[in-house]
Parts: structure tokens; C-alpha cells; sequence
């Protein structure tokens, strides 16, 4: 199972702030979750949340056989 560290290092003269997040993840969809919580963490703000969209990059001739003998 793939281990994750996230570091976020927000060093500005005397202040350091680090945030850090550790975890485990079996699927890309537990990789997107963390990585949302991550950045909340370290202070940013957006709306919404991370999402995984799959989207098909190829096009319905890229498998053509014919195409490429």
C-alpha cells in the first residue's frame, strides 16, 4: 500500500508554521480525500471539495487496428 507524506513549510522570518499529513491509501480516490484535507489544513480556502474526474483523452480511433499497420 503507497505512503504518503504532504509538507507544507510556511516559513516567514521568526514564524514557522509547518503542516504535515501522513497516510496510507489504497485507491486514487482515498489520494484525493487526503489531499483535500491536506490543503484545508494548511490554510487554504476554496469552495467545494478535490474531485477525481476520469475523462476519456483518446478518440474513438485510437484503437484502429487498420490505422496503424
Amino acid at each position: 500500500m503507497p505512503r504518503f507524506t504532504l509538507i507544507c513549510d510556511q516559513s516567514c522570518d521568526l514564524d514557522t508554521h509547518i503542516v504535515t499529513h501522513e497516510f496510507d491509501a489504497e485507491n486514487l480516490f482515498d489520494v484525493v480525500d487526503n489531499i483535500d484535507m491536506f490543503l484545508k489544513g494548511a490554510g487554504y480556502v476554496y469552495n467545494g471539495n478535490l474531485e477525481f474526474v476520469e475523462q476519456e483523452t483518446h478518440t474513438k480511433y485510437y484503437y484502429d487496428k487498420d490505422r496503424n499497420r
